[in-house]
């Protein structure tokens, strides 16, 4: 990865703070733009890894990076690393030594926080949303246990994820198990996909969709009907479905 120099920028000062109320994430919006800053949270003057996500600047730990990540442990443990060339500048400069394209701060607050907690004793709590972050995150780095309880997470998150964004998110992290679940239950609901919606989860994914509502309405039909030989015939009949006709076969008798 590419690094480019910033202005210098002042470190939070540690202590005194008071607590928020607020959640500690949801903060992808306050970093979307601007000069490079430190992270409201997530910038110890300790730290010995510096990086860039949009325009937050962390500064936190690399020990507890690398012991969840094969891609960081080899980017900052590997023999002839950009870490071991860059030791001395990243100690004494505010120079990112990465900047993490295409990542989001929420992902990276989510994936961070179990490390930096205020009570060491007490479970990190996550929306669905915040797991979805961390799973995209834990996913691009090869974070097993870490991607192992986001997928976890997201399938008992109450209120769930959004189906459509979920099945884009599966898709993404190539992950079937819950593209499976997206796609029951986008097939099952009451409300047909819209063409935006169809736009966004892609052409495939929408032909499963389809493919997969049209068996649970054949099946329903049938059990509806008391019908389950494969060759049955009957008049054909238009049945009204989530405001659009489909053709079925019900016996006129």
């Amino acid at each position: 990865m590419n690094s480019t120099e910033v202005a210098p920028t002042t470190p939070p000062k540690p202590g005194n703070k008071k607590k928020s109320t607020k959640s500690k994430v949801h903060r992808d919006s306050e970093y979307q733009a601007g000069e490079p800053r430190p992270h409201h949270r997530y910038y110890f003057p300790t730290g010995d890894l510096l990086f860039q996500v949009n325009s937050a600047l962390f500064k936190v730990h690399r020990h507890f990076l690398i012991q969840h990540s094969m891609v960081l442990r080899d980017m900052l443990e590997a023999p002839g690393s950009v870490m071991r060339q860059e030791e001395e500048l990243i100690e004494v400069s505010e120079k990112p030594l990465f900047i993490m394209s295409g990542d989001s701060v929420r992902g990276w607050e989510c994936v961070l926080a179990p490390f930096y907690r205020d009570d060491p004793f007490s479970a990190v709590k996550y929306n669905a949303e915040e797991w979805a972050a961390l799973l995209v995150v834990a996913n691009k780095y090869l974070m097993a246990g870490m991607e192992a309880d986001a997928i976890k997470g997201l399938k008992q998150a109450r209120p769930p994820l959004d189906m459509v964004q979920l099945m884009i998110i599966a898709q993404k992290v190539q992950s079937d198990e819950l593209y499976q679940l997206a796609l029951q239950s986008l097939a099952q609901r009451d409300q047909m996909l819209s063409l935006e919606e169809a736009q966004r989860i892609g052409l495939k994914a929408f032909h499963d969709v389809v493919t997969t509502e049209h068996v649970y309405f054949v099946r329903t039909r049938r059990e509806m009907l008391g019908v389950h030989q494969p060759g049955y015939v009957g008049s054909p009949t238009r049945i009204k479905k989530n405001g659009f006709a489909w053709g079925a076969m019900i016996d006129s008798d």
